[in-house]
């Protein structure tokens, strides 16, 4: 389970910080608008395996696809 944020939204890219089991931990995921790169990434010291990250990262080309980018919300898998 994560939790994420909205840090910043531009026509170019869009920046989420991802929290993995909602704690104080986070990690940072940058992804281009364009062709749905990853810009910048910060992996959270409590996310060893990335599997967090990439939750985030596919989320992310998600909100890409719709250009409906959440503010805030939780990603659950378990």
């Amino acid at each position: 389970m994560l939790r994420y944020e909205l840090v910043e939204n531009t026509d170019e890219y869009v920046k989420y910080k991802y929290y993995p089991e909602n704690q104080k931990t986070f990690g940072l995921v940058v992804v281009s608008k364009g062709n749905q790169t990853i810009i910048e990434q910060v992996i959270a010291s409590n996310d060893e395996l990335k599997w967090c990250f990439f939750k985030m990262f596919k989320r992310i080309k998600e909100f890409i696809g719709k250009n409906h980018f959440e503010e805030e919300g939780i990603i659950a898998w378990y």
